[in-house]
């Protein structure tokens, strides 16, 4: 596949709003709670994506299973993680990477 300048720039604007969320984190953890973090965040990404897919979407067990450990709790962890750590950037290199390294 090859690498077009319109896909490198996309690619680098994905990487600067990703990593830029760690940073953001913990200045709002000043101000807000862990869970009020989460809570909005879960809030503006449910109306994107919802909006995105025009409502349609599957429910059942797994989803939900899915949605409470993987988005729900990970994102309250992920918080209060960044939030109690001195440094966001060492937080996030850990959070990628624990995947890799266990």
């Amino acid at each position: 596949m090859a690498v077009t300048p319109r896909g490198l720039r996309l690619v680098v604007l994905l990487a600067l709003v990703w990593g830029s969320s760690y940073p953001l984190i913990k200045i709002t953890a000043f101000y807000a709670s862990p869970v009020i973090i989460s809570l909005s965040r879960v809030i503006v990404s449910s109306i994107f994506f919802l909006a995105i897919t025009r409502g349609k979407m599957q429910r059942g067990k797994n989803e939900l299973i899915v949605g409470i450990l993987n988005v729900a709790l990970f994102m309250l962890l992920l918080n209060f993680g960044t939030a109690l750590s001195s440094n966001p950037g060492l937080a996030s290199v850990m959070i990628y990477t624990q995947p890799i390294l266990f």
